[in-house]
């Protein structure tokens, strides 16, 4: 596969958070997390956070006791630009990547101009003994083209995440996290 265009990754601070929760950056991440490591074999992309992805949650620690259920929705614009920012893809038809994983249970929809998008085969997933620690992958093509009905089309990632509580859970032995990195080819 060619250099990704751009690569856009969960950041607390960075994007458009059009609905759902602002998320914080969880900053005592716990170490058995997976990694989204989206700098391998990548050189010099367009970048839209420095460092990579964030562990993302919608306050410094998940509730560890009680299950709880958040949702982060990323909305980008279709743009007459011809640079890619943190809001703005210019026009065109795109391959587009997205790897994501949550600790304990998630779920990912991408969605154009209210349109859910079906990913162009499977789930390309490093699965884990564990499923909390599973990545998984999908691709998708996408056409990001005005026309009369969307003069604007937009993209949305929407993104679930569940932390499962325990009686005696602790923020050391039951954090929750959220993390996912999209790269557009």
């Amino acid at each position: 596969m060619s250099q990704p265009l751009a690569i856009y990754v969960s950041n607390a601070a960075k994007g458009n958070w059009a609905q759902g929760i602002l998320p914080v950056k969880v900053t005592n991440p716990f170490k058995f997390w997976p990694n989204l490591n989206w700098q391998k074999g990548n050189i010099n992309p367009l970048l839209y956070q420095e460092g990579g992805p964030q562990y993302l949650w919608v306050s410094p620690t998940a509730e560890p006791v009680f299950t709880t259920e958040f949702t982060f929705i990323r909305l980008w614009e279709g743009s007459l630009e011809s640079s890619f920012t943190d809001k703005l893809i210019p026009f065109g038809t795109y391959d587009i990547i997205i790897s994501h994983a949550a600790d304990d249970l998630y779920s990912m929809r991408l969605v154009l101009n209210g349109t859910h998008q079906d990913p162009q085969g499977g789930d390309i997933s490093t699965p884990s003994p564990r499923p909390w620690r599973n990545v998984a992958t999908f691709r998708y093509q996408v056409s990001l083209i005005p026309s009369g009905s969307f003069p604007t089309p937009t993209l949305r990632l929407f993104t679930f995440a569940k932390n499962i509580g325990f009686k005696s859970g602790t923020i050391q032995n039951n954090p929750g996290m959220f993390t996912w990195t999209m790269q557009i080819f």
